[in-house]
């Protein structure tokens, strides 16, 4: 079964479901916004978009990503945390008009991290990336 789809579920109403890894890179089915962009493309007009997630997050640049196309998507957007957002899905679940966390559901914010290599120049830079990104998620 995959960890992602999206369905119009009645007239007028669609359900995004993101139960799955963020990112191509952590697992084969992962959710990417490329996927994402092209499904809400083939979905049309709807007034209503439900996106449901139960994911532990994944890449942030996509996550950044699939939350800018269902922010831009031009419909009511609510968002039902069934389980877990963490960490990249905690970003997409931003993008609701309105945000249901279910009762024992958990969201998880965190500043971004990274495996780093390289002399002290090399870290440096890549803790300058990390505070950058980590801005650009929390904005």
């Amino acid at each position: 079964m995959s960890s992602y789809r999206l369905s119009v579920r009645a007239a007028g109403r669609a359900e995004m479901l993101i139960y799955g890894d963020i990112g191509s890179g952590w697992v084969e089915d992962g959710v990417t916004a490329s996927r994402v962009a092209a499904d809400l493309k083939a979905v049309g007009k709807v007034s209503t978009l439900d996106v449901r997630i139960n994911s532990y997050g994944g890449d942030v640049f996509e996550g950044l990503a699939i939350y800018r196309q269902i922010a831009n998507f031009d419909a009511s957007v609510n968002v039902f945390v069934d389980g877990v957002a963490a960490s990249a899905a905690s970003i997409i679940a931003m993008a609701g008009n309105k945000i249901e966390i279910a009762q024992a559901g958990f969201l998880m914010i965190h500043d971004a991290w990274t495996f780093a290599a390289g002399n002290a120049d090399e870290l440096r830079a890549t803790a300058e990336r990390l505070d950058a990104t980590s801005e650009a998620m929390a904005s």
